[in-house]
């Protein structure tokens, strides 16, 4: 989280999107929803267009690999087809991998494509037969197999993933070090969520690199049934980020009103002011829902 250099200047007509994009900064706010999840940081878009994009990137993906198979197909044959396969073959813009190469490149690429389609069946497969560790790391953003299949809501293979690997679903981060359960709030995955949140209660006190805990995204998010089910597991609700905002500062500037009044609802402390010495107060993105904190802090002395 990254307050703005100064408290928020609400006018009448500033929007809830404005106020998220001054807390949060502009370049974070305007990421495409799959760039995100690539990077393992909190997406913008609704959970529906989240999964849109995601099955979008999917089915490009498998367009992209039968291109390449088409590619190295007439690579291969260039021997034997005379001049003309030998041109398709000098066509390509690079060397041939060798064949553990391919597998190496191929398999973890086939075993992502079916995560993406909920292809429990051939998940199992190719993990016996291509022998690839479910939690071996993306290199590209960190993610195991299990935060995709979080991401995109296969839940079947989440169960899969986490019953046959069990002690790694707790201790699987990405490089930004968010957690599986960090990943389902993120994405709104209910279903995920519940398995995670009562399989693994050490996940509800990780926080990752930005010290962001599941509490605080949720927050973010404005899942408020998370937040309360959380909080119901033992989430400390004043729980602080790097620059000591609490839930309550990231749910005030986010103008999520049903979630400010469950973390007041649990004890949350509205006078309590981060690094920069500004309260939930400076933070709301409205007046009323200012005057809103103002009222639960009057009844609570």
């Amino acid at each position: 989280m990254q307050p703005p250099s100064a408290p928020l200047q609400r006018t009448g007509s500033q929007t809830q999107a404005q106020s998220q994009a001054q807390l949060q900064g502009p370049a974070q706010a305007q990421q495409a929803p799959l760039a995100m999840a690539q990077q393992g940081s909190v997406s913008t878009l609704t959970p529906q267009a989240q999964r849109s994009n995601s099955h979008r990137h999917a089915h490009h993906s498998s367009h992209h690999l039968a291109r390449s198979s088409a590619n190295t197909g007439s690579a291969g044959g260039g021997g034997g087809g005379g001049g003309g396969g030998g041109g398709g073959g000098s066509g390509t813009r690079q060397l041939m991998p060798e064949p553990s190469a391919k597998v190496k490149v191929i398999a973890p690429t086939l075993l992502k494509l079916a995560v993406a389609e909920g292809n429990l069946g051939l998940v199992r497969r190719l993990l016996k037969t291509k022998n690839l560790p479910p939690d071996v790391p993306d290199p590209d953003n960190g993610w195991p197999m299990l935060f995709y299949a979080i991401a995109w809501h296969q839940n079947d293979i989440v169960q899969y993933f986490i019953e046959t690997w069990h002690e790694a679903a707790e201790l699987s981060r990405d490089f930004q070090g968010n957690t599986a359960l960090m990943v389902a709030i993120e994405h709104n995955n209910e279903m995920a969520f519940t398995m995670l949140l009562t399989g693994y209660p050490l996940l509800i006190g990780a926080i990752n690199k930005d010290g962001k805990s599941a509490l605080i995204i949720a927050t973010e998010k404005g899942h408020s049934d998370m937040i309360a089910a959380l909080l119901e597991k033992g989430a400390s609700v004043d729980s602080t980020d790097m620059d000591g905002s609490t839930p309550l500062h990231h749910a005030a500037a986010y103008g999520h009103y049903k979630c400010v009044d469950i973390l007041l609802d649990h004890g949350a402390n509205p006078a309590m002011q981060n690094k920069r010495g500004w309260s939930a107060l400076d933070y709301s993105y409205s007046f009323d829902l200012m005057r809103r904190i103002e009222e639960r802090m009057v009844r609570q002395g």
